[in-house]
């Protein structure tokens, strides 16, 4: 008994020791959240025009941004009240979360970085994004976390996020969403829309994938087959007649010219059934299976074309989205402005 009680004492005191730290860090209330916030976020200039939000996540300089802010060939800048406007290169993009890290130049200054928590927020949580949206400098505001799980969202590319109820606005990308603690739980990407504007869900990265990038510190190799998909229940009440009855599947909406889908005779318009002989159901079950593969692997889709009564299989390669910035282009490329950006 008395080596247990002695046992008990010694894991109390460890708790208690580790805890501490770490619990005076933690803000007291939302006027702390935002200072503590501030000291760490940037706001990311694209030859001097602002282009998105970022956040020090590194002692020594390091920031994390949306990939979709940044450009290859084009001068990127980062400007906040703590280490004033500086240069930056790019050190490492992952296309596949839209997530990029840049390195700032150093003038022997403090840089306060925030801390990543990878761990996934509980639905319901409330987080905040902290960004520069519409010109408008040093913004907090709240979201909720809308789903258990991550999914995948269609912008340029799929990218994997999560969704959190709110309202974001343009030049908020790259903004990070933090937890009651100050932590990076997320990174601000896009956000779903309809004919009528903004629907009030937000998509974000999750956290998990930044502590990633930050880990390698090196370009992600994401398998793509350049192609964009969706659910059946999008189509007219007119096309799903044609179908078979009860057919589940995916749409093939768009491709990229001379992509990974039209080289291996993907069609617009064709209904993918099957990859790799397994069944499809929704959209996450089609890019969740290509994730699993690796650029330069070949996946065999099963599809319905024409009358959509005849199934028919096709060999297709698998690319790889960050190719391009392996081997930068030689042409300049012409910066598009984004849904979610200025």
């Amino acid at each position: 008994m008395e080596i247990r009680s002695y046992k008990r004492v010694i894991c109390l005191l460890v708790i208690l020791v580790f805890a501490a730290p770490v619990d005076a860090a933690r803000p007291k209330d939302l006027g702390e959240l935002y200072d503590l916030a501030q000291q760490s976020c940037v706001e990311v200039l694209i030859n001097g025009h602002q282009s998105g939000t970022g956040c020090i996540v590194s002692s020594d300089g390091l920031v994390l941004t949306a990939a979709h802010v940044i450009n290859q060939q084009q001068r990127i800048e980062v400007v906040s009240k703590g280490i004033g406007r500086r240069n930056a290169t790019i050190v490492a993009v992952n296309l596949g979360h839209d997530i990029a890290l840049l390195q700032v130049d150093s003038n022997d200054g403090e840089f306060k970085p925030l801390a990543v928590n990878r761990r996934f927020p509980a639905p319901g949580t409330d987080i905040y994004l902290f960004a520069s949206p519409l010109y408008r400098h040093e913004i907090l505001q709240r979201g909720m976390v809308a789903r258990r799980q991550t999914t995948f969202e269609y912008q340029d590319r799929f990218i994997e996020v999560f969704h959190v109820a709110g309202q974001v606005q343009k030049g908020s990308s790259g903004g990070v969403w933090l937890n009651e603690r100050g932590e990076i739980v997320g990174v601000q990407s896009g956000s779903v829309t309809s004919q009528f504007g903004p629907a009030g869900i937000a998509n974000v990265t999750p956290a998990r994938a930044v502590a990633d990038l930050l880990a390698t510190q090196q370009h992600a190799s994401t398998p793509t087959l350049q192609m964009f998909v969706d659910e059946l229940v999008v189509l007219s009440p007119e096309v799903l007649e044609k179908l078979p009855e009860r057919t589940i599947g995916v749409v093939v909406q768009k491709m990229e010219s001379r992509g990974a889908a039209e080289q291996g005779g993907v069609n617009k318009g064709d209904v993918i059934t099957h990859i790799n002989g397994k069944r499809i159901r929704i959209r996450d079950d089609f890019v969740g299976a290509i994730r699993t593969m690796k650029p330069g692997d070949m996946v065999t889709l099963t599809l319905l074309r024409g009358d959509m009564t005849t199934a028919k299989e096709v060999t297709v390669p698998v690319a790889e989205m960050e190719a391009t910035w392996r081997s930068p282009p030689d042409v300049q490329p012409v910066h598009t402005t984004r849904e979610d950006a200025n």
